[in-house]
């Protein structure tokens, strides 16, 4: 999860603020390969209109307080399953609520861990 979330939060899609209260503030994220929000003039009319606006981004809900960033919201399906999400993860990394682990940080920026279980680290100071 930490990986993903840091990835993501790396890339350079635009997460404007849709509104702010004093307790929580409200952000757009674009859903897939899209770098920015696409704002709807009219509303819809078919339920292909629908799905297109409604999948088209995602909704974080972020408390204020920097400690409270677990307690967040998402509006995207694995956030609905599992209570967490790379939205909610990544965007706290992003505003500085969180810092990932290094074991996030070390892999490049588009690839996957290896499988399997990581590797014992060695003995620093024993001549092998």
């Amino acid at each position: 999860m930490w990986t993903e979330s840091y990835q993501w939060a790396k890339l350079s899609k635009q997460v404007p603020l849709k509104n702010s209260t004093e307790l929580v503030c409200s952000y757009r994220i674009p859903a897939g390969s899209d770098l920015d929000c696409k704002n709807y003039e009219k509303p819809w009319e078919t339920f292909d209109e629908y799905k297109e606006q409604h999948f088209r981004e995602w909704e974080v809900i972020m408390p204020r307080e920097k400690e409270n960033w677990l307690h967040g919201t998402c509006n995207c399906p694995k956030f609905l399953k599992d209570y967490i999400c790379k939205h909610l993860v990544g965007l706290a990394i992003r505003l500085k609520h969180v810092q990932p682990p290094s074991e996030a940080r070390a892999i490049p920026i588009g690839m996957k861990r290896k499988r399997g279980r990581p590797a014992k680290a060695k003995k620093a100071l024993i001549v092998q």
